[in-house]
């Protein structure tokens, strides 16, 4: 099994109509952890503030 490159990028992240499919609405609908959040509030607290 082989790894893709970094650069190279997935087929269906460049296509548009799964872009507007999978809009970030639809995927908080669907129960997907919004990881941006989860990010800001592990690195600066609830508040997004940094320290």
């Amino acid at each position: 099994m082989t790894t893709k490159d970094q650069t190279e990028r997935s087929p269906l992240s460049s296509n548009s109509i799964v872009q507007a499919a999978l809009n970030n609405a639809y995927l908080h609908e669907q129960g997907v952890p919004d990881m941006r959040a989860k990010w800001i509030a592990m690195h600066y607290g609830d508040d997004g503030v940094p320290s």
